[in-house]
C-alpha cells in the first residue's frame, strides 16, 4: 500500500492537507510457455531437463514453477507409454497459469538374442536342441 498526503495552500494563508492510499493489486497471472510434446526412447530421462521445463514471467515478481505427472499405463512393450506432465506457475499473490505437455515413450530397439553353436547329430540319434539364449 502507497499512502501519500497532498497539502493545498491558497494565497490568504489556508491549508488543506488530505491523506490518499493506494493499494497495488495484481489479478494478472503469470505468462507462461510450455514445453513442446516430445517422444523419448524408454531408455531416456524423463526429467524436464531431457523433456523441456516451462518457462513463466509476471509483471510483479518471481513465479514459482511446479508440475505433475500422470502417468497412463504402459501401453504394449514394457516401459512405453504416455506422460502428461501438469505444469503449473504461481506468483506471489497467488495468481496461476497452467498448461500440459505430453511425452511420449517409445521401443525402437530390437531384442538381442544369442543363437547356440550350430550341431551336426546323426539321423538315428534322438535329438535334444538346446533353446536359445534370449535377451531383452
Amino acid at each position: 500500500m502507497i499512502v501519500r498526503t497532498w497539502t493545498a495552500a491558497d494565497a490568504c494563508g489556508n491549508i488543506a492537507t488530505g491523506t490518499q492510499f493506494i493499494t497495488v493489486q495484481d489479478n494478472t497471472a503469470p505468462q507462461i510457455t510450455c514445453p513442446a510434446n516430445v517422444t523419448i526412447s524408454c531408455e531416456s530421462s524423463v526429467l524436464p531437463a531431457v523433456t523441456g521445463a516451462l518457462t513463466s514471467t509476471d509483471q510483479c515478481g518471481t513465479t514459482f514453477n511446479s508440475y505433475t505427472d500422470e502417468v497412463a499405463q504402459p501401453v504394449g512393450c514394457n516401459g512405453t507409454g504416455t506422460i502428461t506432465r501438469h505444469w503449473a506457475a504461481i506468483d506471489g499473490c497467488g495468481n496461476l497459469s497452467t498448461c500440459n505437455q505430453t511425452i511420449t515413450i517409445v521401443d525402437h530397439t530390437a531384442p538381442a538374442m544369442a543363437c547356440p553353436q550350430n550341431i551336426t547329430v546323426d539321423c538315428s540319434v534322438g535329438i535334444s536342441l538346446p533353446s536359445p539364449d534370449r535377451r531383452s
